[in-house]
């Protein structure tokens, strides 16, 4: 898998995560079980910048 399909992938499930976020205050979920969700979302969000950042430091190395 290319970074860049993994940074898709890992986007694709940080969307789904907000969109099941949302649901859960929709239907009254525990706060526990939306403070799981969230605090899997954020690091979902921290892999996906780590990659991101690799990807642009790799860019530029080979630019210059």
């Amino acid at each position: 898998m290319t970074v860049l399909s993994h940074i898709d992938t890992l986007n694709k499930r940080s969307n789904k995560l907000t969109k099941d976020i949302h649901d859960a205050y929709v239907h009254y979920t525990p706060d526990e079980n939306i403070r799981e969700m969230k605090k899997r979302r954020l690091r979902i969000k921290e892999e996906i910048e780590v990659l991101s950042k690799r990807l642009r430091k790799r860019q530029h190395e080979t630019v210059q």
